[in-house]
């Protein structure tokens, strides 16, 4: 029985700078991004090494340096996908929930057995409410596992919190 892994990985914490929505990552953030990285590396190596290990990111500044964290440390590039971003203000919940669904169709149809993508505070307890029904506070540089089997039964890991708080 083969199974496929999401994990869904908060971005670090960022810098804020006051006007500017888009700030990266302070230097706690990029302390958790690379716990993280090691984190996973360690964790998904057989399938980093087989090829079978990609990397997703919210277009948004923070989650695309968190991500390339992760992805530089296995030798790879994020790819951007504008689906992992976050609740607009004024957005309607039900655009947010269609753009979740529709990942999580394309997560599945995917040839990775691994996938990170690096998303925001509010896309990922949603995801995580309606694929695995469960309600989880995902801190900044958390992390959890969703992993389906060839029957489509879902599990969802509890949170990995960074180590370096």
């Amino acid at each position: 029985m083969t199974k496929k892994t999401l994990v869904l990985l908060r971005h670090a914490h960022r810098d804020r700078i006051p006007g500017e929505p888009n700030n990266g990552l302070s230097s706690k953030g990029w302390l958790q991004a690379a716990d993280a990285a090691n984190a996973l590396a360690k964790k998904y190596a057989l399938a980093i090494a087989e090829g079978q290990y990609t990397v997703l990111t919210s277009p948004l500044r923070r989650c695309q340096e968190t991500a390339e964290v992760i992805a530089k440390s296995v030798g790879l590039e994020p790819k951007v996908n504008d689906l992992l971003k976050e609740y607009a203000p004024g957005e309607p919940i039900e655009e947010l929930v269609a753009r979740i669904k529709s990942f999580f169709t394309e997560w599945k149809r995917q040839k990775y057995m691994v996938l990170v993508a690096c998303s925001h505070g509010d896309w990922i307890p949603e995801a995580i409410r309606l694929m695995a029904d469960k309600d989880y506070d995902i801190r900044k540089g958390a992390f959890v596992e969703i992993t389906i089997d060839d029957e489509g039964r879902l599990q969802c890991s509890k949170p990995r919190n960074p180590e370096t708080d």
